[in-house]
């Protein structure tokens, strides 16, 4: 009788590192991110609008907060990913208007009345992810790359009413180090795959330079950020790899 139970548990113990042994991770195709930063306009450096941003807005910094997917088209295993990606995004600021007349004392005066700028930045973006840290060497550490066309539109409020609107179109730039979260819980990490098929969860830093200045055209706001730099600015965020 005790061979008999002790059969049962002898096979047991023997299957179990074949089974941890046989995970295989789900394939993966795309990304998805959520993003936060700075971004402060150079609206000011139009021509002929020199301070009028700042007259507005002063010095404050609008919260950009952006929403990425990525479809990763190609792949050298172990090596880095090939992905065509698509953001939007939101930033708001909100300021007192200004008196514009000739009366003295009065030019540049503030209101009673409320102004606000409002931006939707939409990008279309290549990204380039580098898995070889991660997935050769156990170092949880994955640089990637973007490179993409960007179109801004916006629209600014006097009170509860639209005041202007326009787009500006640009590119970007921005590199970043994302650190892959499985090694604080390779079980659990491994459970998200097969139930949820997240294959990583990262967080990470991105670095941005845009110019989102309509390419230099006439007459169109600009929008580059100027938080790093003359164009340049940062996020963090959370990635999830799928």
């Amino acid at each position: 009788m005790k061979r008999l139970v002790f059969l049962p548990l002898l096979v047991a113990a023997l299957l179990l590192p074949c089974v941890a042994e046989a995970y295989v991770a789900s394939p993966r195709w795309g990304a998805f991110e959520v993003k936060f930063g700075p971004w402060r306009p150079n609206a000011d450096d139009m021509p002929g609008s020199e301070g009028t941003y700042s007259d507005f807005f002063g010095n404050r910094t609008m919260f950009n907060t952006t929403l990425e997917l990525d479809w990763q088209f190609a792949r050298i295993p172990e090596i880095m990913s090939f992905a065509l990606g698509g953001t939007v995004g939101y930033m708001r600021e909100k300021g007192s208007a200004r008196i514009d007349g000739d009366a003295p004392d009065t030019d540049g005066a503030e209101t009673a009345d409320s102004v606000s700028i409002n931006t939707i930045p939409l990008a279309l973006l290549a990204v380039f992810r580098l898995d070889v840290l991660p997935d050769k060497t156990q170092i949880p550490l994955s640089p990637f790359f973007k490179i993409g066309l960007n179109w801004y539109p916006w629209w600014t409020r006097l009170n509860d009413s639209t005041d202007s609107s326009g787009g500006t179109m640009g590119w970007q730039f921005s590199a970043g180090i994302a650190v892959q979260l499985d090694w604080t819980d390779p079980m659990s990490a491994r459970t998200f795959d097969n139930e949820f098929g997240i294959n990583h969860s990262y967080i990470f830093f991105e670095y941005i330079y845009a110019q989102v200045e309509n390419f230099g055209a006439a007459g169109h706001l600009h929008l580059s950020p100027t938080n790093i730099g003359r164009r340049g600015t940062f996020a963090i965020g959370l990635c999830l790899e799928f």
